[in-house]
C-alpha cells in the first residue's frame, strides 16, 4: 500500500507493508512505523469546585466522531417561575446541555459530580452520545461551564507514531492501492 505521510516539516511517499495482526508496520523510507493509533474515543473532563466533584465524559463511539459531542453545564433558568426544578439533561443534536435544579425560592442549587453522572448516564439521548464518570469520589460540587467540545478522538490508521520518536505523530494524507 502506498500513502503519502505529512508532518509539520512536509510530506513524504512511503510504501508500507502490515503484518498478519495489521499491528506492526515497516516502511521504506526514512523512519520504521511503530503502530497505528488505536481507534481512541474523544474526552472532556469538566472541573468540579475540587478534583472529587470532576465529572469525565467519553464519547461511546471511538474515533473522530466523539470530537462533535460537547457539554455544557448550565444553571438553567432561576427566579420566580422556575421554583423546584429538578436537574436535568438535554440532548440538542451532538450537544448534551445539564440544567443545574433550583430551590423553593427559584435559586439555582449546586450538583454535585455524582449528580450530574448519573443524570446524564440516566439520560436516553446523552447516554447514547456519552458516558460520565467521575474519577474522584464525586461527592463535591460541579460548577458552571460553557459549551466544550470533547477532543482527542482518533480513527484506527488516522496517525501513525514512529519508533525513536515517541512523540512524533504523523497524519495519513492519501492512500492509494
Amino acid at each position: 500500500m502506498n500513502f503519502t505521510l505529512c508532518q509539520p516539516d512536509g510530506c513524504f511517499a512511503q510504501t508500507v507493508s502490515a503484518d498478519a495482526t495489521a499491528q506492526l508496520l515497516t516502511t521504506t523510507g526514512k523512519r520504521q512505523a511503530d503502530s497505528l493509533v488505536a481507534n481512541t474515543a474523544a474526552t472532556l473532563t469538566h472541573a468540579g469546585v475540587d478534583s472529587d466533584g470532576d465529572v469525565l465524559y467519553a464519547a461511546l463511539m471511538g474515533g473522530l466522531y466523539g470530537n462533535v459531542v460537547t457539554v455544557q453545564h448550565d444553571e438553567g433558568p432561576t427566579g420566580a417561575g422556575n421554583e423546584n426544578l429538578i436537574l436535568r439533561a438535554g440532548v440538542t443534536a451532538k450537544a448534551i446541555l445539564v440544567e443545574f435544579a433550583t430551590d423553593g425560592s427559584g435559586v439555582s442549587v449546586t450538583p454535585t459530580g455524582e449528580d450530574v453522572r448519573d443524570i446524564v448516564n440516566g439520560h436516553a439521548d446523552a447516554s447514547a452520545l456519552v458516558t460520565a464518570s467521575c474519577p474522584g469520589s464525586g461527592l463535591t460540587n460541579q460548577a458552571t461551564k460553557a459549551a466544550t467540545p470533547l477532543a482527542g478522538g482518533l480513527d484506527d490508521g488516522d496517525y501513525l507514531k514512529f519508533l525513536g520518536k515517541p512523540n512524533i505523530a504523523m497524519r495519513i494524507c492519501r492512500i492509494e492501492a
